[in-house]
């Protein structure tokens, strides 16, 4: 009875609907009794006896959403939040929330989205401009539904059970990104398009999640299957890979030509390949290709770019081929890179990155290579001293021939140094000469006193070799004169009158060291700081037999 009753009075209000002047109120009541007799039907175990009564339920139904489209999209297009409060009241009441959310997305959203997301307009504008077109439309044409629905402000009396900007907005866009706008939007072949759009859609969903207004709806966009549908549509893993083959191929082309000057004409290093492995790392990080969601790769990237240059560093250690000017070079380059390297992460890197255990990974292999790069220093350094030396001393074989200049020669007593003097020093000169403005002076002086040092150790193993052979010579010829018996002018032993050829050699070799003395002191160093050189002096003092003027 009731169910019959309640058909009844509606088919009543309904007659009267077309003369009603508020026919909101009336569809209200027809929506109550509708809902009123659908609860008692479900209450009925047997149906059959209602059957002639379900198709007049269901026109009902029918003509109740016919007329309140119309009145909804009058409140919508008005801006009338008092009817459209109304017209969704009814649309719960008859549990047709979702069928006046399509509604509002075939008739409002769409129209906008399908002459919005065309092919033409992403070429022409690009994605970011099209991503604020939409984002403009939520307040201009979603603002009454939103306002009634969400209850962000308190001044009107909020509709439970929609999500407009969910359930309708968002389902529009991504089925007009998905079969209008051109499939290049997800293409990672092109990296810097790639990454231009991707980062645009993550600020527009961060700004749509804005106008989402709560975070049960923020929850309900991110649950949708196609907000993670759309995540799924970047292939963040193919884009790094190309940007990996970018940034490695760079610092790697570079070795190639490592110790050749910069390409880039303002760069802070010397080598090419410091230079290129500064640039990498800032791109690694850099706006136009860094990526949030690839912080652990890029940090994983960075680190093996510093491990690649190390390890280059050594093996060019290692390699016969280094000159000193290239290895002054590398040492001032690892010397300004240090700093760098050890202020990157926290000048860098650390504001881009949301994860603390990234940081502290990045902090910890950042440390690491820091240490492994204050090691290459004294290594170069070492070998730069050697290959000095080895220059320096190659002129020092001429000692040994100073003895045949001398004997049976009538040459007069030596006065002057001999020319190897300055032969010997030219190769460090010159290297001091030329790094003095590039090379810090803990390392210039290092080298100095180093290859100074190297030089007289050499220098103390020709001399005495030298004048091992001048007293075995003396003792052969003594031995003679005994077996003769005879006085013999010119011989082997100097008395205060004569000067023999071996004390012409003698002298020659105390002024050669005293020379070298002048050069030691005139290159910076004190004589008293060069251990060896003490023993050189004493070496040729106690053999001289000719007072030095």
């Amino acid at each position: 009875m009731c169910i019959l009753s309640g058909l009844q009075k509606i088919e009543a209000l309904s007659a009267t609907l077309k003369e009603e002047k508020k026919p909101l109120e009336t569809l209200e009541r027809m929506a109550l009794h509708l809902n009123l007799v659908q609860f008692h039907m479900n209450k009925i175990s047997d149906l059959s006896i209602l059957d002639s009564k379900k198709k007049a339920i269901e026109q009902i139904a029918a003509d109740i959403e016919k007329h309140i489209e119309s009145l909804f999209l009058e409140a919508v297009y008005n801006k009338d939040t008092v009817n459209l409060q109304k017209v969704l009241r009814i649309y719960s009441i008859i549990n047709q929330e979702r069928a006046v959310e399509n509604y509002f997305r075939e008739a409002v959203v769409k129209p906008f989205m399908r002459k919005l997301i065309k092919q033409e307009n992403i070429s022409k504008y690009g994605l970011s401009k099209v991503y604020n077109d939409v984002l403009d439309f939520i307040p201009s044409s979603c603002s009454t539904v939103l306002h009634v629905t969400r209850g962000i402000k308190r001044d009107v009396e909020i509709v439970p059970g929609y999500d407009f900007l969910v359930n309708a907005v968002w389902p529009e866009l991504m089925l007009c990104l998905e079969y209008i706008s051109p499939v290049y939007i997800y293409a990672p072949g092109d990296p810097q398009l790639f990454h231009k759009n991707y980062t645009a859609s993550l600020n527009f969903l961060e700004q749509f999640e804005h106008h989402c207004g709560v975070q049960k709806s923020v929850a309900r966009l991110r649950d949708h299957s196609l907000y993670k549908d759309f995540l799924k549509k970047w292939n963040l893993d193919v884009y790094f890979q190309i940007r990996f083959q970018e940034i490695a191929g760079k610092l790697e082309s570079s070795l190639s030509e490592a110790l050749e000057s910069p390409v880039e004409t303002n760069s802070d290093f010397m080598l090419n390949a410091t230079s290129a492995l500064s640039l990498c790392l800032h791109l690694c990080w850099s706006e136009n290709i860094f990526l949030v969601h690839l912080s652990a790769n890029f940090c994983k990237l960075s680190l093996q770019l510093i491990s690649r240059y190390i390890k280059w560093a050594h093996s060019t250690v290692n390699s016969e081929s280094l000159s000193e000017m290239h290895a002054a070079s590398l040492i001032t380059d690892v010397d300004a890179l240090i700093p760098k390297i050890r202020v990157f992460p926290t000048e860098t890197i650390s504001h881009k990155l949301c994860s603390t255990s990234l940081n502290d990974y990045l902090e910890t292999g950042f440390n690491e290579a820091v240490k492994l790069l204050e090691e290459i220093p004294p290594q170069v350094a070492k070998l730069t001293v050697q290959i000095l030396i080895n220059k320096c001393s190659q002129h020092l074989k001429l000692i040994t021939d100073i003895p045949k200049l001398y004997r049976k020669t009538n040459r007069e007593v030596p006065s002057k140094p001999s020319s190897y003097v300055t032969q010997v020093f030219n190769p460090l000169t010159e290297f001091i000469s030329k790094t003095k403005s590039m090379l810090s002076h803990k390392w210039r002086f290092y080298c100095l006193e180093e290859v100074i040092e190297g030089i007289m150790k050499e220098c103390i193993a020709v001399i005495h070799d030298v004048l091992t052979s001048i007293k075995k010579m003396e003792d052969s010829l003594k031995i003679l004169k005994r077996a003769r018996d005879k006085p013999t002018l010119g011989g082997p032993q100097s008395t205060g009158k004569i000067i023999t050829d071996d004390d012409k050699i003698r002298r020659q070799l105390a002024i050669d060291v005293y020379c070298m003395e002048e050069f030691v002191q005139n290159l910076g160093l004190r004589v008293e700081e060069v251990k060896s050189f003490k023993e050189l002096k004493e070496l040729v003092t106690s053999a001289e037999r000719i007072p030095v003027n």
